[in-house]
């Protein structure tokens, strides 16, 4: 078996749960005779002591420089998908990306919506949670809207999700594989048989307030002062999760107060090998955090001989005769489960055992193997044809059905020079049924009406000056089309577009509209890459496709058309109407719409100086997503306003030009 795993950064902490699971897996496969693949950014030099030989170290490929993006993640999710093509045309089975971070974006979207690579099955791991998108980072930025975002889109598109434990699996169901990280038990020593009360209580973890870290805190707190013979340890990797997004240990250790400032104290990670040291004297390990299902540092506290505490739920689905259970967020329940069993020894040395074996039937490598070795070879066996996920017919190829009409619209005014390019390039396009309908909204020039005139081979309607978005409406109704294709009269269209798009429709019968990556010319180039339709963010960031997107009738339909009162920012609206009314889109990773930059467009005269007016129409009619985010909402505008953060290309051009040198937060 061909095998790729990718996490941007690799570390040896065994508190760092992605990290600890690809070191892991990779090493397992490869020693099953698998060709392995570490996609990452971290130097290969730095993982020859975490990676046996024969593991290859990939780091990611680069994108387009001109391309811009939202959002740094979506770009380093586009290198991973790039990464992963070229490491498919050589020959892969499988992909493992971890959705944290939404790494696993744009391959998703490759496979799922155009079936490439093919052969290639797209594997998306779930590690907890709250592991889709960083929930404690900070500042609060609109990245963390578009990370969570993008976990959600790639556990939807993947061709299998893989899970620690089963209550992590997304809705609906899919191939999925239900495995934790593996451990070997003999590889792990245990520790010394407790023969004498525990008076060392360890806190094993990420050093973030999702980590745990503050309930240990407290909960130390509560048994040094019932009984101040106890010790308290901290072992965990440190993130910039403090309240100003700096170092979460230095913020938490400078609140400590002196008398428990004196019992704590704080140690680098270890890693999995490292675990001896730590676990040389009896403790009792707490899982206080959000994090802890089934993680890494569970498990190997376990079979490292630690007494663990966890939380009184399913959350590692662990029970009494293994693991002493209590309220993490009371102090109290935490001091009282402690306190209660610290000087019963063998009370202790039974959970002990049983913790052991538990850890060591969970984790066993073998297990562990066979299932992922099975999950794999199905995946890419049967990639994509699940579930309902892909309508009959096919992707390509002899016998593939003519597929639904797709109708281009096209509104003309005034763009005469233009009009009969955009109809060319609608007309070459390589879906077996096609349809252009050209609407002259009452253009005033005439060498824009005699070009119209001059036309052929397509629909025509001529009405008085309504607007853009009376125009599309005017034209939908002309079409006949199932599916819609948008496309202004100055803009052009890649050949396959229309046909990659309805067969991604076909793919994904849930989805209401696909659109593209864009392609600037003209006054200006460069590329730009949609992350998607980001409900919380769209009533003032437009996160989606611009104007060339490819809609389902029905849906244009339930949702009423185009707003005939907005004479731009039409698509925008349009799509978060779409999105309220649970009508989801998608973005195909391709630059398929060729976006003509020129001064005479409705962009430069009207849309750029009239866009506070504009938005603020958005955010009024669209107040319903806002509301909900309450001081989230008033935290991301300050980022933006204080960045300085522009989303416009066409502004950002003229910011340029007219030499204003006020910063831009890029990527």
């Amino acid at each position: 078996m061909r095998i790729a795993y990718a996490l941007r950064a690799v570390s040896p902490a065994v508190t760092d749960e992605a990290s600890a699971y690809v070191i892991a897996m990779a090493a397992l496969m490869a020693a099953a005779g698998a060709r392995v693949r570490v996609v990452t950014e971290t130097p290969a030099a730095g993982l020859a002591s975490r990676f046996p030989a024969g593991i290859e170290i990939e780091p990611p490929d680069p994108v387009p420089a001109d391309r811009w993006y939202l959002s740094a993640a979506h770009q380093y999710a586009d290198r991973v998908a790039a990464t992963v093509t070229r490491l498919a045309a050589a020959g892969l089975d499988a992909a493992e990306l971890p959705a944290v971070g939404g790494e696993a974006l744009t391959a998703a979207r490759n496979r799922r919506l155009l079936g490439a690579p093919a052969g290639t099955a797209i594997v998306v791991r779930r590690h907890g949670p709250a592991t889709d998108g960083d929930g404690d980072a900070v500042p609060v930025t609109f990245d963390h809207d578009i990370a969570a975002f993008a976990g959600r889109s790639a556990l939807r598109n993947a061709d299998a999700v893989t899970v620690p434990v089963r209550t992590l699996l997304p809705a609906p169901p899919r191939l999925a594989g239900v495995w934790p990280t593996p451990l070997a038990a003999a590889a792990v020593p245990g520790g010394p048989v407790i023969a004498e009360p525990v008076r060392r209580v360890l806190f094993l973890g990420e050093l973030s307030p999702r980590g745990g870290l503050g309930q240990f805190l407290a909960a130390a707190r509560e048994i040094a002062r019932r009984d101040p013979s106890f010790r308290f340890e901290v072992h965990g990797h440190d993130t910039p999760t403090d309240p100003l997004g700096r170092s979460y240990r230095a913020w938490a250790a400078g609140r400590l107060a002196p008398p428990l400032a004196a019992r704590v104290s704080f140690h680098d990670p270890p890693t999995l090998g490292g675990l001896g040291p730590v676990f040389a004297a009896p403790a009792i390990c707490l899982f206080t955090g959000a994090r802890p299902a089934a993680s890494t540092a569970l498990h190997a506290a376990m079979l490292s001989g630690g007494v663990v505490l966890v939380p009184r739920d399913a959350r590692t689905c662990l029970g009494e005769r293994c693991a002493l259970l209590a309220d993490v967020d009371d102090p109290g329940s935490v001091a009282d489960a402690v306190l209660d069993r610290a000087g019963r020894t063998a009370v202790l040395r039974d959970l002990v055992s049983r913790a052991r074996d538990t850890a060591a039937r969970r984790c066993d490598p073998r297990a562990v193997l066979a299932a992922a070795g099975s999950l794999y070879e199905r995946a890419a066996a049967e990639p994509g044809d699940r579930g309902g996920r892909r309508a009959p017919g096919g992707p390509s190829g002899p016998g593939r059905r003519r597929g639904a009409r797709v109708s281009f619209v096209v509104p003309l005014f005034n763009q005469g020079a233009y009009v009969a390019a955009a109809v060319a390039s609608a007309q070459a396009s390589d879906h077996p049924d096609v349809e252009v309908v050209v609407v002259d909204d009452g253009s005033t020039e005439p060498a824009a009406r005699q070009a119209f005139d001059r036309l052929s081979g397509v629909v025509k309607r001529r009405q008085p000056n309504r607007g853009l978005a009376a125009a599309r409406n005017a034209g939908i109704a002309a079409s006949s089309g199932e599916l819609i294709l948008t496309l202004d009269a100055d803009d052009l269209v890649h050949p396959a577009y229309a046909g990659l798009a309805a067969r991604a429709l076909e793919r994904a019968p849930d989805l209401a509209y696909v659109t593209s990556y864009v392609r600037n010319f003209g006054l200006f180039g460069g590329g730009f890459a949609p992350v998607g339709n980001v409900l919380p963010l769209m009533p003032f960031l437009h996160t989606d496709g611009r104007s060339a997107s490819l809609y389902r009738r029905s849906a244009l339909e339930q949702v009423g058309g185009y707003d005939e009162d907005l004479p731009a920012y039409e698509d925008w609206d349009l799509q978060l109407r779409l999105g309220k009314a649970g009508l989801a889109g998608d973005v195909l990773p391709a630059e398929l719409f060729f976006y003509r930059r020129h001064r005479a467009s409705l962009v430069f005269r009207h849309s750029n100086a009239h866009r506070v007016e504009l938005l603020q129409y958005l955010m009024r009619r669209h107040a319903d997503l806002l509301a909900p985010q309450g001081l989230e909402l008033a935290l991301k505008l300050v980022h933006l306003w204080r960045t300085g953060f522009e989303s416009s290309e066409s502004m950002r051009f003229m910011a340029a030009e007219a030499g204003n040198d006020r910063p831009v937060q890029d990527p």
